[in-house]
């Protein structure tokens, strides 16, 4: 028998491991693959795309939860412009903003097999979001088989609903799942799933080592009345407007694990004793490794 799913997801490949996984797609038949939550950076995701353009057998890839940024994601469009075999694209939450995201969605144009491609949890602006509704209205219906796309954890323009009225015009069966809601807007987010309010965390110990930032500053920033704790508000303004991310929903675990006491705020100690157990486990497993 040929093995066809692999989920190696949550291990510390990062880019150094790059090349490897672009021969092994370049060669390999499998049907599923797991790559989330591997630290993969940029360069990784260059070598991952490039072997992806060459693959003839994968349906479904999950590369989310790896800070790719912009380039990483033009590279993953690129791949789909050149892949004729892939059926779906998790990309969730790996740092793309406007203009990997741009990238994606033309790569995404030019290529006939996509069934769902997931973005969500990405820095994409409502602006891009608007542009991509707009492309999709270019899309030849005879060709493309695109059929969801989820931007789960993502604000919403204010005209989402005309936009899509547009795009249902030319798609009459595409399913575009929301992310964040802002007024006037009466569709419903739905979260992407995390095992818990320890993956969540990962998500800021991630974003504090991209921006080489202590845990102290972020704390501060998040912290606007001076009080030396953070409530369900200022936690979640603050993630938001770091761009940290996490949904609602993740937010939620997130607080419930870090809130040690349980009155419902999130004390310095709190958050900086959850990472520091955090970076240890790492170490830990890279030492093992």
């Amino acid at each position: 028998p040929v093995l066809e799913w692999i989920n190696i997801s949550h291990n510390l490949f990062g880019d150094a491991s790059g090349s490897v996984f672009e021969h092994m797609l370049e060669t390999c038949k499998l049907i599923h693959l797991d790559l989330s939550w591997n630290q993969f950076r940029t360069p990784g995701a260059k070598r991952i795309a490039s072997g992806l353009k060459e693959n003839g057998y994968l349906k479904h890839i999950n590369v989310s939860w790896n800070g790719f940024d912009d380039d990483g994601g033009a590279a993953f469009g690129d791949a789909l412009a050149n892949n004729g075999f892939l059926t779906e694209l998790d990309i969730s939450s790996c740092r793309i903003s406007t203009e990997g995201f741009g990238k994606l969605m033309c790569g995404l144009k030019s290529n006939e097999e996509l069934e769902v491609l997931r973005v969500g949890g990405n820095y994409i602006p409502e602006a891009a979001v608007e542009v991509a509704l707009d492309l999709l209205t270019t899309f030849d219906p005879t060709t493309t088989k695109i059929s969801i796309i989820d931007f789960s954890g993502i604000h919403l323009p204010r005209n989402f609903d005309q936009k899509m009225l547009e795009v249902r015009n030319n798609l009459q069966t595409i399913k575009v799942i929301p992310g964040w809601n802002k007024p006037g807007i009466k569709t419903q987010a739905k979260p992407i799933h995390v095992d818990g309010g320890a993956e969540a965390l990962l998500a800021i110990k991630e974003y504090l080592d991209h921006k080489n930032m202590s845990v102290f500053k972020l704390f501060r920033e998040f912290d606007g009345d001076n009080s030396d704790t953070l409530d369900y508000s200022e936690f979640v303004q603050g993630i938001q407007a770091a761009k940290i991310p996490l949904t609602p929903a993740m937010v939620d675990k997130l607080i419930q694990y870090l809130d040690a006491d349980g009155n419902g705020e999130i004390e310095l100690k709190e958050l900086a004793n959850k990472l520091k157990e955090m970076s240890n486990k790492i170490v830990r497993r890279q030492t093992v490794s």
